[in-house]
């Protein structure tokens, strides 16, 4: 627009310097070529953006609140800046209570209103290892000591952080420790049980077990297992020397342990029919890095087969669990499998004996 404006100016002034146009032609081209220059750019910005029903309505947005029909709550929540679930949850704890809430949308700019969300859960407490690694009473013992006793899970949204995948928030462990404080039918906020609580139904566990093995972003779930070895080796090595992480060893060393060739959760399962709006999601080998992680540079060790250590690739259906491995200085590997259903169990890899 810019550019053809410029040129129909240029075009004017030698005109009228030269006095040799014709007043048609001064017209045309101080006129009807702007314009249509204009209403070109205009229509092309239209088909590219949409910027038209943008334009209204924030037009219309800004006259409502001049005249003061739109508060800046409604401005707020128009814009997402004010989840009203998240709003509707927190009308129903204490002030100053937190919320922490495991989706990535439950915004809240609201005075007093604290709900907190992170990837990686490191605002929680100091006690992180106990949350995430602990037992699922560990968990409960350090999350009330951080006066965090509140927690939103919304239906049908991503889970992100590290506390779903925690022990105390496992789908076969949550109602046992948790109730509803209040619900909609799509949220649900989350306390510890009580005589203010409802029990945790069906209808909640079975969208919170098809959230949980969705794959998302990152393996949460196996990250859960790096959380206390991890921490482990940064307390126990030296001030100043650079400790040994298993990621900084993505081949194994087949003279400290067994090397894990293959480990599947799930395959009795690889044609199973589940449950709409859930999926079939079992691939060979899905959790290799798991065991592997989990059994590195040992010669025997005791793989617990639970969720959510595991994501669940077809729900509804019972699953079984093998193994595949390779001890030290053997060129032949070891098989074992544990038939379905193999949730609750455990798999021992041993090199120790012939």
């Amino acid at each position: 627009m810019l550019t053809g404006i410029a040129l129909c100016g240029l075009a004017v002034r030698r005109a009228a310097v030269g006095q040799q146009v014709l007043a048609r032609q001064v017209f045309w081209f101080r006129v009807v070529l702007p314009i249509v220059l204009l209403v070109g750019t205009l229509m092309s910005w239209q088909d590219r953006t949409a910027w038209a029903s943008r334009a209204i309505r924030a037009t219309d947005n800004a006259f409502r609140f001049f005249i003061g029909r739109y508060s800046l709550a409604v401005a707020y929540t128009r814009e997402g800046g004010i989840n009203p679930q998240a709003l509707a949850a927190w009308r129903h704890v204490e002030p100053g209570a937190i919320i922490w809430s495991f989706g990535t949308n439950s915004y809240c700019m609201v005075p007093g209103c604290t709900i907190n969300s992170a990837p990686l859960a490191i605002k929680i407490s100091p006690r992180l290892v106990d949350i995430l690694a602990g037992t699922a009473q560990q968990e409960k013992q350090a999350l009330q000591e951080a006066d965090t006793n509140y927690f939103l899970i919304i239906k049908g949204g991503p889970l992100v952080g590290l506390l779903p995948y925690s022990p105390l928030f496992a789908a076969d462990t949550i109602d046992r420790f948790m109730g509803i404080k209040w619900t909609d039918g799509s949220a649900f906020l989350l306390t510890w049980l009580g005589p203010n609580t409802q029990p945790i139904g069906a209808d909640f566990l079975d969208a919170y077990k098809l959230q949980l093995s969705t794959p998302g972003r990152f393996l949460l779930s196996d990250l859960i297992l790096q959380i206390r070895p991890a921490t482990e080796r940064l307390r126990s090595t030296p001030w100043g020397a650079a400790p040994d992480f298993v990621w900084r060893h993505p081949i194994p060393d087949q003279t400290a342990g067994f090397n894990v060739l293959d480990a599947t959760y799930g395959r009795s399962c690889r044609t199973a029919r589940v449950a709409p709006p859930a999926e079939n999601l079992f691939v060979e080998g899905n959790v290799t890095w798991a065991v592997r992680s989990f059994c590195r540079g040992k010669t025997e060790c005791s793989f617990p087969v639970v969720i959510p250590s595991l994501i669940d690739p077809a729900p509804g259906c019972a699953k079984d669990f093998s193994v595949t491995y390779q001890c030290p200085a053997e060129k032949q590997s070891r098989a074992i499998t544990i038939p379905a259903a193999a949730d609750g169990r455990t798999a021992v890899l041993d090199c120790t004996a012939d």
